[in-house]
């Protein structure tokens, strides 16, 4: 619907950071809220230039930003729990309940049935068929650290009947990341790329591998 008088809608894609953080500064707003982070379209270039004397980011990513310009994380105990405070160069602040609640029964209840000894099957869901164990990360690639990487190449060298399954949007990234692998130990064909699926598709191919992997230092969230 319509904003609510006392709100403005201003489109800032066409205009520089700098231009917009300085279009910002002139509003002046007490408090600046980020929705992206760094994911996809990122600017916290604007972020950066402090329009705005205090600096909230709001659940774009569920790790901190380690930036000394956002001052407040807007969290939930389950993502971030208060002990984990040190780990956050911004002031942990919290909403009540849950922010981020994702069920597989909610996307597909034909794949929550399917039970850890008796995987969804594969076909249609852009997994390899042969009959190996499937060892997978749906993450994006960049989330993937050098030595989280080699840790999955390790456990796959002693177990040659599992294969890896990386997510993939780049041909380039995917050369880069086979051969890693094959560095250590993991042959090319036994590393297979699959694309994005619909939510319902997605929770089924989860489904369909015998072993989901989250990455570390920035994980999957509500994407994995």
């Amino acid at each position: 619907g319509d904003l609510p008088k006392t709100q403005r809608f201003i489109d800032i894609a066409h205009i520089s950071d700098a231009e917009a953080a300085s279009m910002i500064n002139k509003l002046s707003p007490q408090i600046l809220v980020d929705l992206n982070g760094y994911l996809s379209g990122s600017r916290m270039q604007i972020v950066a230039l402090r329009p705005a004397p205090l600096c909230v980011h709001h659940f774009a990513q569920p790790s901190t930003m380690g930036a000394p310009y956002v001052h407040t994380f807007l969290a939930d105990t389950v993502i971030a729990p208060p002990e984990h405070q040190p780990f956050y160069t911004e002031k942990l602040a919290y909403v009540p309940g849950v922010f981020l609640s994702t069920s597989a029964s909610a996307f597909s209840p034909e794949a929550a049935s399917f039970p850890p000894s008796d995987p969804h099957p594969r076909p249609g869901l852009d997994l390899p068929l042969a009959p190996q164990a499937l060892v997978c990360s749906f993450n994006a690639f960049y989330k993937v650290q050098p030595l989280q990487f080699s840790l999955w190449s390790r456990v796959l060298s002693v177990r040659p009947k599992y294969s890896l399954v990386l997510r993939s949007k780049n041909g380039q990234t995917e050369g880069c990341f086979a051969e890693e692998a094959s560095k250590l130990g993991v042959g090319r064909e036994r590393v297979h790329f699959t694309g994005d699926l619909s939510g319902d598709a997605h929770v089924k191919r989860c489904a369909a591998c015998e072993l989901v992997l989250d990455t570390d230092h920035f994980n999957g969230s509500g994407c994995c």
